[in-house]
């Protein structure tokens, strides 16, 4: 009993060791895809459904806050007859260089469905979340 007892530890240890493996290639391969797309694909993005990233830096209780907002946004875009406006700042998605991927990527990977994306008006004022939010709905083309 002892011996096979060390056989399924050894065995166990082997699907351990597989598995971590495999999870491990996915995150990179995931990684990897999601550099590709940022370096090349994101700014075709952009251009096709017309609009930019711009910094946004609001006053809040004296100080300056930074986050990212959409703007050049172009009147025959995509996003402009969806509704978003310049200086809106996306609620659901993190400051910086992250911001941008993310919301290029998001809208390259989710062709023909509907996304609900929260903004709030970028100008100086009470604290984002105390700010009137709207939903833009939208079916991405």
């Amino acid at each position: 009993m002892n011996k096979r007892s060390n056989i399924s530890r050894k065995t166990l240890g082997r699907i351990l060791a597989v598995t971590v493996s495999l999870v491990f290639s996915l995150a990179v391969i995931q990684l990897a895809s999601f550099y590709y797309f940022f370096e090349f694909e994101s700014d075709a993005v952009m251009r096709e459904m017309g609009f930019g990233f711009i910094d946004a830096y609001p006053k809040v209780d004296g100080e300056y806050l930074d986050y990212v907002a959409i703007g050049y946004l172009q009147k025959s875009g995509e996003l402009y007859q969806a509704g978003f406006r310049d200086g809106e700042i996306l609620l659901d998605y993190p400051t910086g260089l992250s911001a941008r991927a993310l919301f290029t990527y998001k809208l390259a990977t989710n062709r023909g469905k509907e996304l609900a994306i929260r903004v709030v008006d970028s100008g100086d004022g009470p604290p984002l979340s105390q700010r009137p939010s709207r939903t833009i709905r939208f079916v991405v083309p």
